[in-house]
């Protein structure tokens, strides 16, 4: 009988103290706990005709006055709806607990040429260290907040948080770092005594190109250092462009791929072969044949550069 009023109480005390954040417009160290030990944040924003993005977020804190800082590293999209919709919604969710919290507020966009940049950005920059440049500095002011919980707390109240952890350690096939290098010398990192080790796993290239059919809109199967890998399918002619501060890499997997370039003879790149064009050089990819290409590129690239068109994607789908 305690043990399932343990289990009730740890719920009730949950909702409870997300209530008082609620209606007395705090936050409590339970969600500053979860804010510092989690790796990833959503942030949703609107457009100016109300379609929404949402973009993950790996560089975050909070700030002085409760407010909720973000790094913007490479997410135009998001820069651009708050500055025309200062209305966010940024989700922080505990995956091995199944439960988390929303922030809704407003945000305000600080750039690298304001005054009080500088300031505001070195706990973002402490986080991010020295291979991942701070170009903004998303400022949420939090005005309201909600519990984010998963069904299985209404439908099995029965379970406590802990067990949900440890259901969901055997799920995802992770274990608790604490666990995972016990008596190896490696020390449990701190405010994240469950950080998990993540199993590595294998990927199939062609698996993951027949997951998709759209043309000229790179999908990222893979982060390395600050770098995207990402694959796309080619059909056509692309755009004439250039990319300030980015090179690219283009690995034809499938098809042959014909680079236009504007002071040079074409390229053509065959099955097996690769090209890598520097930033700053005006190209053009033309696919006279489908073709299937591995991009390797900084992750803030975008794929028309500076040129507008129909084909400039933003936001990016992962697979």
């Amino acid at each position: 009988m305690k043990r399932q009023f343990d289990r009730k109480l740890d719920f009730l005390t949950f909702r409870y103290t997300f209530l008082c954040e609620t209606f007395m417009n705090t936050i409590s160290q339970q969600t500053r706990n979860l804010v510092d030990r989690s790796v990833l944040c959503w942030l949703a924003t609107v457009d100016h005709v109300n379609h929404p993005n949402v973009s993950p977020k790996e560089i975050f804190c909070l700030g002085p006055k409760d407010r909720l800082l973000i790094a913007d590293i490479a997410s135009p999209g998001s820069v651009t709806n708050i500055t025309s919709n200062a209305h966010v919604c940024v989700s922080i969710v505990d995956v091995f607990e199944q439960r988390g919290v929303k922030l809704i507020g407003e945000a305000k966009i600080i750039s690298d040429e304001q005054s009080e940049f500088a300031e505001i950005v070195q706990p973002l920059a402490d986080l991010a260290g020295p291979h991942f440049p701070i170009s903004n500095v998303i400022i949420v002011d939090v005005q309201r907040i909600k519990p984010i919980i998963a069904p299985s707390y209404v439908f099995r109240p029965e379970e406590r948080a802990s067990e949900k952890r440890r259901s969901a350690y055997k799920t995802y096939g992770v274990r608790p770092r604490s666990e995972a290098v016990a008596g190896a010398g490696c020390p449990t990192l701190p405010n994240q005594q469950a950080q998990a080790t993540t199993v590595l796993e294998k990927r199939n290239i062609e698996t993951m190109f027949s997951a998709f059919t759209d043309t000229w809109a790179p999908k990222i199967c893979g982060k390395v250092n600050g770098t995207h890998i990402k694959l796309a399918k080619f059909e056509g002619e692309f755009v004439w462009h250039s990319h300030a501060n980015e090179d690219e890499m283009f690995f034809v997997i499938k098809g042959r791929l014909r680079m236009e370039l504007k002071e040079q003879p074409d390229v053509i790149i065959n099955p097996g072969e690769f090209l890598i064009v520097p930033k700053g050089v005006q190209h053009r990819p033309v696919a006279e044949v489908p073709c299937e290409v591995i991009l390797v590129e900084p992750m803030q690239t975008i794929n028309t550069g500076e040129v507008d068109s129909d084909r400039t994607r933003i936001s990016l789908e992962m697979i």
